[in-house]
């Protein structure tokens, strides 16, 4: 079974700085550090860990290998619990990236040679196959004139991916375009924010050569009626033998009628996969 390991590494990006400078805002990316599968979904989280100016813009750019890693749908339930919203003094609030815009970004399919692609785009390929998800917003929300900004720490976003490939892939966030808003003398100054960034990356074990192929009770490699017959007489006290791997056909680690009866509804084509 094909597995990844999740973990990070740091990098950093800092928009037009010097290096001295500390950071206003650090951003880490998060993979779920369990293992998964080829096919599996796991979350990737975008965390604020450092947030001292706040911010009301940000451009964002996702990068990953679309071999190994592709990004899917998810659902507003998905989000995480710790995500960062602005709530105005009337009670209405605000998030950087909802989950329904991400879904839109994921499932765009930009011009062929988008600049902001990198001119990758054929014009028929979604951004998600492309392996490059672009992001923008800005928190539009104003207290007496003045402009407001994301505060505190927490989750930025979260997006979720797919295993679709062995191998390894970064999951690499850049920053632009993080600016908040500065007030001196009743005029309003539009401050870029130093930002630092961790970025993440995934790799994939090898495919072991004793994987499971669910229904081929006779071990030859094929699942056809010879499995389903060669079931019967196992269930019905024949003594013949059987690959219990396969025959499980439930994933119960158990092999009984059960399996047996998942079978006959397999090959009465009432399911079409196990």
């Amino acid at each position: 079974m094909k597995k990844i390991l999740l973990t990070t590494i740091l990098t950093f990006v800092l928009s037009c700085v010097s290096y001295a400078q500390e950071a206003d805002l650090k951003v880490t990316v998060k993979p779920d550090t369990s293992y998964h599968s080829v096919g599996d979904e796991f979350y990737v989280d975008f965390d604020v860990t450092q947030n001292s100016e706040g911010y009301n813009s940000v451009n964002a750019l996702v990068e990953y290998d679309p071999s190994v890693i592709q990004a899917v749908k998810s659902e507003v339930s998905e989000e995480a619990e710790d995500v960062i919203v602005y709530t105005s003094p009337s009670g209405q609030q605000a998030k950087l990236f909802t989950v329904p815009f991400i879904n839109s970004r994921i499932n765009f399919t930009p011009v062929a040679g988008d600049p902001d692609y990198d001119g990758i785009p054929d014009g028929n390929t979604n951004c998600s196959k492309l392996g490059r998800i672009v992001l923008a917003s800005f928190l539009n929300k104003s207290v007496d004139g003045v402009l407001q900004s994301f505060t505190g720490t927490g989750n930025m976003f979260r997006m979720k991916f797919k295993v679709v490939g062995e191998g390894t892939s970064d999951i690499k966030l850049t920053l632009s375009g993080v600016t908040h808003f500065v007030y001196e003398n009743n005029k309003a100054n539009d401050i870029e924010n130093v930002v630092s960034v961790t970025n993440g990356f995934v790799t994939t074990d090898p495919e072991p050569e004793n994987k499971a192929l669910k229904g081929d009770v006779n071990s030859d490699n094929i699942v056809n009626r010879a499995d389903y017959a060669h079931a019967a007489k196992y269930f019905s006290g024949h003594s013949v033998e059987i690959n219990n791997d396969n025959t499980d056909v439930n994933s119960d680690s158990k092999v009984n009628r059960q399996d047996y009866m998942i079978l006959s509804k397999y090959f009465a084509g009432i399911i079409t996969e196990f």
